[in-house]
């Protein structure tokens, strides 16, 4: 375990990190460098590391919360990086600054065949709908035509993800989807965003949906700020979500 705290290590620190990770005698497991300000070049390093090529294999977990120089680019950077890497299970990426303008690589990882992680963090980023809809883009089987969701995921957390009420439903729809396609997926953490009655009659019937055929599903998180209508809505009969 090594964990490094408003260090302030740069691209410059992340690169030392990344090349001990790459050495054959490397057993480290957890990696947390929180407000550290490695930025783009630094998650490109971290990223190479822990590629097909990078070798490494012993971590599990990469913690890189509270860093806004990480922004959309050093998003793209490393997630580009992790799809063929299956020994990661852990990635939490909460308040670094990332938009919209990310998601696209953060979906290209989670629907690689040969990515194996499980759990994902993007609290605290301005996702939006927008945001919503291109991580939870499906992916199309070359094979058999068929879309395809999150192959591996079975913890998405996308709490205070700057879902206002207008983008509610899109937010949701995009959400039901990928709920019922990932058949891993057990748990999305909505807290802190916006609800509508619409939004939430949606994805009540997703869920419903969603467990009927197979789904691993039992737990989506929201903001207790609702009326009660809306509660109403989204609080489902136990014995529904099980037949």
């Amino acid at each position: 375990h090594l964990a490094i705290n408003n260090g302030d290590i740069g691209s410059t620190g992340a690169t030392a990190i990344a090349a001990l990770l790459t050495q054959k005698e490397c057993t480290l497991r957890t990696l947390r460098l929180l407000s550290c300000n490695v930025g783009a070049v630094g998650c490109q390093e971290l990223g190479n590391a822990l590629s097909f090529n990078g070798g490494n294999k012993s971590l599990v977990e990469l913690y890189l919360d509270g860093d806004e120089t990480i922004n959309n680019s050093g998003t793209t950077e490393l997630c580009n990086r992790l799809e063929l890497n299956s020994s990661l299970k852990v990635l939490s990426l909460s308040s670094c600054g990332i938009t919209s303008s990310g998601m696209a690589s953060v979906n290209r990882m989670l629907t690689s065949i040969r990515n194996g992680l499980q759990y994902l963090s993007l609290e605290c980023n301005t996702l939006q709908g927008f945001g919503m809809e291109l991580l939870c883009e499906p992916s199309i089987s070359r094979s058999s035509g068929r879309s395809n969701g999150f192959l591996s995921l079975q913890v998405l957390n996308v709490a205070s993800t700057g879902i206002s009420e207008m983008d509610s439903l899109r937010a949701c729809k995009a959400l039901g989807q990928i709920i019922r396609l990932s058949k891993l997926l057990k748990a999305v953490d909505f807290n802190l965003n916006k609800i509508t009655v619409d939004s939430a009659r949606y994805m009540s019937e997703c869920l419903v949906k969603a467990r009927r055929d197979g789904s691993k599903i039992d737990e989506f998180i929201i903001t207790t700020e609702i009326d009660n209508e809306t509660f109403q809505t989204l609080n489902l009969d136990s014995s529904i979500m099980s037949s």
